[in-house]
């Protein structure tokens, strides 16, 4: 009863917000999660999983491909959702993503799956803690008012710590001879921050090492 390549063409290998989520859908149904020997498949890739519960699903083909559908369907509203988000968020600003992350913690909210590639108590990197936040939205419900009402208070109270922050910064003027300076632009861009929170971050890493 496995349904042809053309009718999972959608999902991409390469998507771990979209894989994530399917298994999260996967597992609320019971029909995807019945009568498998999961502890065996953990060697997989999350592609692999997600095709794994697909595959041996014990519900007949007919009704897979409907939920299959139906899960594309629901994937395509939430994608055309992230309009509300174009142009604010940003997986290299770490600050930003620590601060989403912080914020799905402290409102209860706690995405899980039976095979998540990133978990609340594992999640290191900015672009982890981003993918978090964006699985909490992805499996919130929201229709499209409630979810842009929610992502227009988050922009409020981030637009309102930067300004907060912005209070305690001081300029600062130093002499570095010109390798130096290009040296200092170069890492900063291939890191893709600002020359200044470049150093920022470079001092703060030193001052934790000698801590």
């Amino acid at each position: 009863f496995c349904p042809e390549k053309s009718d999972i063409s959608w999902i991409d290998s390469k998507d771990e917000r979209l894989l994530n989520w399917l298994l999260w859908r996967m597992q609320s149904r019971n029909e995807f999660i019945g009568g498998y020997n999961f502890p065996n498949k953990m060697h997989l890739d999350l592609y692999n999983f997600v095709v794994y519960m697909i595959d041996y699903s014990s519900t007949g083909l007919p009704d897979k491909l409907s939920a299959l559908g139906e899960f594309r369907r629901d994937w395509s509203v939430i994608k055309a959702q992230d309009k509300f988000l174009k142009g604010w968020l940003d997986n290299k600003d770490e600050d930003q993503c620590a601060w989403l992350f912080e914020y799905c913690s402290k409102n209860n909210l706690r995405y899980a799956s039976l095979r998540s590639s990133v978990r609340l108590a594992s999640a290191v990197s900015a672009y982890e803690k981003q993918l978090y936040f964006l699985l909490q939205l992805d499996c919130s419900g929201l229709d499209d008012v409630s979810k842009r009402l929610l992502v227009q208070d988050l922009k409020r109270k981030w637009s309102r710590k930067v300004r907060s922050s912005k209070n305690d910064i001081v300029q600062l003027n130093l002499e570095v001879s010109a390798q130096i300076r290009d040296d200092i632009k170069r890492m900063a861009k291939e890191a893709g921050v600002p020359t200044a929170k470049f150093l920022e971050q470079l001092i703060s890493k030193e001052k934790a090492f000698r801590q």
